[in-house]
């Protein structure tokens, strides 16, 4: 993870996930939008990236992905579990393939949480926030066959 050209550049290694919390604040309601490039795919369907959200620890958090062939999807780790929370499908208007640039949304309101790509709604869902607050952050993962680079900018946090 770096700064490149004054956007976060994640590149996991090969076969690889890897994700950041901003661990500064705790946040209740949020409404969290960054600006996600596609820098290098590898493999549209096993390289993904997004939105880290409901973070309590390492072990247990929520994370929005959107893969480079234009399908999201929403997972839990729960006790260091991967648990699917929406399977994957076409996000509608996502840009794909490198130098794909989109939007990711995500508004969490008490255990209600919404998903956006581009503007438009992609899904919502119930879930289990954190008693205390949240922690925010990015996710990136990488295939087995390469290394994959997406790039995090204007990252924003408001409330809903």
């Amino acid at each position: 993870m770096k700064v490149v050209n004054s956007q976060l550049e994640i590149r996991p290694p090969a076969d690889t996930y890897y994700w950041s919390a901003n661990s500064a604040n705790l946040y209740d309601d949020i409404d969290m939008c960054v600006t996600m490039t596609t820098i290098t795919e590898v493999d549209p369907l096993e390289s993904k990236a997004g939105l880290v959200f409901w973070y309590t620890d390492a072990n247990n958090f929520y994370v929005f992905e959107l893969a480079p062939n234009g399908k999201a999807s929403v997972w839990r780790r729960q006790r260091g579990k991967w648990l699917a929370q929406v399977e994957w499908r076409e996000a509608g208007i996502a840009n794909q393939g490198n130098g794909a640039i989109n939007e990711l949304q995500v508004t969490t309101i008490g255990s209600h949480a919404t998903f956006y790509v581009n503007g438009q709604k992609f899904e919502e869902l119930e879930g289990s926030p954190p008693d205390n607050g949240q922690q925010i952050g990015v996710f990136a993962a990488s295939p087995p066959t390469g290394v994959a680079a997406f790039g995090f900018d204007n990252l924003t946090v408001t409330k809903p």
